[in-house]
Parts: C-alpha cells; structure tokens; sequence
C-alpha cells in the first residue's frame, strides 16, 4: 500500500537494481504514482525553480546547465500528446518547486531524487535533488548538447526522468521509457520520451487540445507599473489585419480553448480577457496602448495577441506570450538603475556591454555596489540589445 503523503520517488538507481526488472519489461506499461496535478486547471502552472548555478564547476558552465535541465522539464510538455506541461520559473534558489544539487552522498547507487508530497490523489508539491555522491562514489556530473561519455553522467537525461516523477509517473519496466529505474549512458537517445511516458501522461491529463500557432510577435515597450501606460507592439500580422489583445492577470500557460478561433487554445492562465482590437498597418505591426488596474500590483499578467482568420477561426493565429510583474504606482529605480525582466532594480549599465544578463550568471559589479543576478533577456530588452543569443 502506498502512503498518502510524503512519499519520496528515488530514482534512477544503477545497474545490478534496474536489471532486476528488464525481464518482464514485454509485459508491463507504465505505473503511476497514485496522485497528479491533474486537479488543477491548467497542470502544472506553478513554477519550478532550476538552481543551475549550485552543480559543481565540473559539470560544465551554468548556462550549459540550466540549457540540459531546462531541455528536461520542457520535454514533458513540447511532445503535444498529453494536456499537461511544466512551468520554468527561472533560475534561482528558491520557490514551491526547485532543482538543486546537493553536497552529500545518497545511499546505494542513487543519483538523485524526485521528492512529491500530495493528498487525496493530488500532488502538490514537488522538488529535484541530485547528489555528489552514492554508495559507488563520486557522481561525475556532465551537462553538454552531445552524448555524455561513459565516464560521466548525464543531467538532461536524469532531469528529464527526474521531471517524469513530479509529473506523477512511477518506474516503467519498458525499456525504451525515460522512466525506465536504470541511467543508460553514451546516448542522447535516452533523453526522449518513449510512447510508454507519452500514454502514461495521457491516462492522467487527458489528450492535449490544439494550440493556436504563434506566427506574430508581441513585445512590451517598458515595465509594467500599476496605473502608468503600458504599450504592447505586436508585429507579423497582415496588412490591415484586426488584431486583439488577450490579458490574464495569473500569466501564462495553457488556456482555454475558444469557438471564435476554431477551438484553438490560448496560451494564458483563464480567466482571459479580451483587451483591445486594433487595426495593424500596412507593415503588420499593432500598437496597443493600455493601463493596467493599479490594484493588481504584484501580480504577474501575461499578453497574447490573436488574429481571427478563415472560415470559423479555422485558420487563426497568435503571438507568442510576454509576462511581467505589475509593479507599484510610483515605482521607480535610483538614479542610473532600471527595472529587469524580473522587476529588479539593475544598472543601466549592464545593458548592451559585451555580456549576456540572462538570468544564469551572478555579477558583481565595484562601481556599482550590485551584486546579483540580472536578466535582460526578453523583447522589451531586445535580449540584452544583442548580448544574448
């Protein structure tokens, strides 16, 4: 019998442990934990926190990091079978839901370890850690776009089966399976979903609907503060084209589905609310204009722009989606400073000089008195005005 509450999924344990199950593995489909996030509206919205930069240096640089384990949460989502996807919330230390890595040693050939916690069939907390350590030694950690060598272990591949754990999903003894218990190296193969993850997804979330195709861009002019006006340039459109603005005031994810543009799906947190419609010029490109309820200060609305085409919307399109914090009436930075994509007072000097501020990389900076991570890397910013890819 399975506990109901604070049930810990170790995972990925190494050879002689996993071989004990290939035996039957023709005959067995996937396993679920026995709770999910499929009470939610949108599974699973909230976010989840990748502290890239707490891996040891040796693994690779904390880009190269945060890009594996990042490739590893968003693969349960980017396949389109299931309703279902995980929200990255960023790189941090903190926050409901993290990946860490940890200086300690787990016990036998564990290398890391998906911990969820839910009641009454509904997971409600989840958190990532991978360790330095088991009972055969040392963890040679390795984050890198091609196949890790023998001698090292994967993290997009263990990241991805980690992420199979918090999604719900149980070991599989198929094979082919991410969540298969035992870690398979020397083959970026063994980072993808098999159709045995895909159907177990699928028996939890149901059948993910049709997203609406983003073709158009949509960027913020400037920080979002409570009261001030906000203007939104949404560009791609055809000439003359009517266009109109979607907001929600929980942000992004996936939304609802709507008749008027052919049972398409949004990708805004409902309740979504049509804003304005404007006309784009002969270029493509819409401005909106509008002021955002000083009372929502704090939250975080996300934006999305959709053009009706074809008969019964048949044929409509979107924008991608931009979110930021709304920020007090009155905000403002000190002198020299402005707002990042997170709403944190940074020099203006960091912008445009030579180095990518995405987030990933802790700067100190003596003539400033910063020190922190910051991140310019969104379109209000021009992704660091060119510092960034």
């Amino acid at each position: 019998m399975r506990a109901d509450r604070h049930l810990a999924r170790r995972v990925l344990l190494s050879g002689a442990v996993g071989a004990g199950l290939l035996a039957s593995s023709s005959s067995l489909a996937y396993v679920l934990i026995g709770w999910s996030w499929s009470w939610q509206a949108n599974p699973m919205s909230e976010p989840f926190v990748l502290n890239a930069a707490s891996f040891p240096s040796g693994t690779g640089s904390t880009s190269a990091v945060t890009t594996a384990l990042r490739n590893g949460l968003e693969r349960w989502g980017d396949d389109g079978t299931a309703d279902f996807h995980f929200t990255d919330g960023g790189v941090g230390t903190s926050g409901d839901h993290v990946l860490r890595w940890s200086n300690t040693t787990a016990s036998g050939g564990t290398l890391a370890v998906a911990s969820s916690f839910g009641f009454g069939g509904r997971m409600t907390d989840c958190d990532i850690t991978f360790y330095n350590a088991n009972d055969g030694g040392t963890i040679n950690w390795i984050a890198q776009t091609g196949s890790a060598p023998f001698s090292r272990v994967d993290v997009e591949q263990v990241a991805t089966h980690e992420f199979g754990h918090c999604a719900g999903l149980d070991h599989s003894a198929t094979t082919a399976a991410v969540m298969y218990p035992s870690y398979r190296g020397g083959n970026v193969a063994y980072r993808q979903l098999g159709q045995d993850d895909k159907n177990g997804l699928v028996a939890m979330y149901g059948t993910a609907q049709p997203s609406l195709a983003q073709v158009m861009d949509l960027e913020l002019g400037n920080p979002v503060i409570g009261g001030d006006p906000l203007s939104i340039t949404v560009t791609g459109a055809n000439a003359n084209e009517r266009v109109t603005l979607l907001a929600s005031i929980l942000g992004e994810g996936d939304g609802p589905c709507r008749p008027e543009i052919g049972g398409k799906c949004v990708a805004l947190v409902a309740p979504v609310v049509p804003v304005a419609t404007r006309t784009a010029n002969g270029a493509g490109t819409v401005t909106f204009t509008i002021t955002v309820p000083a009372q929502y200060a704090g939250f975080t609305p996300g934006f999305q722009a959709v053009a009706i085409r074809g008969s019964g919307g048949a044929n409509s399109v979107g924008s991608d989606t931009q979110a930021y914090p709304i920020l007090s009436p009155g905000f403002s930075c000190q002198a020299g400073w402005v707002p990042d994509c997170n709403a944190l007072c940074v020099p203006s000097s960091f912008i445009d000089d030579g180095s990518c501020d995405d987030g990933t990389t802790e700067w100190t900076s003596a003539s400033t008195g910063f020190q922190g991570y910051s991140d310019f890397y969104c379109g209000m910013y021009n992704y660091d005005y060119g510092d960034c890819p």
